[in-house]
């Protein structure tokens, strides 16, 4: 028997490895919009930071190496850029990030 429910796809939210989550975040939330629910396909690719209650709408794909600041939203489009930085909300995407050559990567 059919459910009249339409069930969300099977791979609703996707995390990378070495990616990091912090607390209260939102990751891939539904949208209720006039008695329907919608998802979305959410994407985090490998090394990206989440940082605490920010927002990452449903459908968004971010890049490797991102990072989403505390209390902040991925961008309007739902896409990021391999390292890029945003920060705040409505969000501001700051233009470079200290980078530390010869570093091992942990």
């Amino acid at each position: 028997m059919e459910s009249p429910i339409p069930m969300p796809p099977a791979l609703v939210l996707t995390i990378g490895s070495k990616s990091f989550m912090a607390d209260e975040c939102s990751l891939g939330d539904e949208d209720i919009h006039r008695g329907w629910v919608t998802f979305k396909s959410t994407l985090i690719e490998d090394r990206v930071f989440v940082g605490n209650n920010a927002v990452i709408g449903h459908g968004a794909h971010l890049r490797e190496g991102t990072l989403i600041g505390v209390k902040s939203k991925a961008p309007e489009s739902g896409e990021t850029q391999r390292d890029e930085t945003w920060f705040v909300s409505p969000p501001i995407k700051f233009p470079v990030r200290q980078k530390f050559e010869g570093v091992a990567a942990n």
